[in-house]
């Protein structure tokens, strides 16, 4: 199993798909809260075919060591920037998605020459000018109430989706839930991820990030309302904003072909107009 040490921590990485070429940037792949690499099960087959996808597990989760002090976005940030310099890659495209999001949007403020094109899935600039979930999708999503841990992550799950995913693909919504089930993710390094969201505030810096940007959302995400979406197209310099019609927080998973194909098109175009409007899909 690859792993690096990155300011004193172990990370578990994994590289899919074609050997690098000079001429295109890998691409990399941050996960959100509490998931690790298995959650790219849909992105893989398909990324990979036409770039080298690199994942790895955040702090905390999965494989990675799980530190003991606080964590932040900064320091999530630079355990990605410590990743990219083990791999001798100087500059990658970078997908993230909701923590993830964070994570990619302060990676390419804070290194700009690092980042060639930006993905942000179901994410928001976070901070007090973000739109909050609901007080039962928050309830939901920390397990509140529920009985036991497997109880707490189906909750957190269905929430996650939308009624028609749920209905219709209960199979692999079970063995999502396995897959969190199995995941050494403990209560404590789950809550750390969930402060660093919190304290996360990214506007002022998301109106400074250089590189050409796609946002992508579902318009029934009830852990990050769709208003985050509009919000955050207008306020990058150079994005557009894709909503994805009846699909929920894990719109990555829930609609990965359309998906998949959005973020091979942006990777591949030639130029993104600046300011894109936002349409629904």
């Amino acid at each position: 199993m690859p792993f690096t040490t990155v300011q004193g921590l172990r990370l578990y990485y994994d590289v899919h798909g074609h050997p690098r070429r000079a001429d295109t940037p890998p691409l990399l792949l941050i996960a959100g809260l509490g998931f690790s690499t298995w959650c790219w099960f849909k992105q893989l087959p398909a990324l990979a075919e036409h770039h080298q996808v690199i994942v790895f597990d955040n702090r905390g989760t999965g494989r990675s060591e799980k530190p003991r002090h606080p964590y932040s976005v900064t320091r999530m940030v630079e355990d990605t920037i410590g990743l990219l310099d083990a791999l001798d890659v100087r500059r990658a495209h970078v997908l993230g998605t909701s923590l993830g999001g964070f994570v990619a949007q302060e990676l390419a403020a804070r290194h700009p020459a690092r980042v060639g094109r930006l993905v942000l899935c179901c994410t928001s600039y976070g901070g007090p000018r973000s739109v909050p979930m609901s007080w039962s999708a928050l309830s939901a999503t920390l397990g509140w109430g529920s009985i036991d841990r497997t109880q707490a992550i189906l909750r957190g799950l269905r929430i996650a989706t939308s009624q028609p995913y749920c209905d219709e693909h209960l199979d692999e919504l079970v063995q999502i839930a396995e897959w969190r089930q199995s995941d050494p993710l403990s209560r404590a390094d789950y809550f750390r991820q969930v402060m660093a969201g919190v304290r996360f505030d990214g506007l002022h810096q998301a109106r400074t990030i250089a590189a050409p940007t796609l946002v992508l959302h579902g318009t029934d995400d009830r852990v990050v309302p769709v208003a985050n979406a509009r919000l955050l197209g207008a306020a990058l310099p150079d994005a557009t904003v894709h909503l994805l019609d009846g699909a929920g927080h894990l719109v990555f998973i829930e609609r990965a072909a359309q998906v998949n194909r959005m973020i091979l098109d942006f990777l591949e175009a030639s130029a993104q107009p600046a300011y894109g409007q936002a349409r629904s899909d």
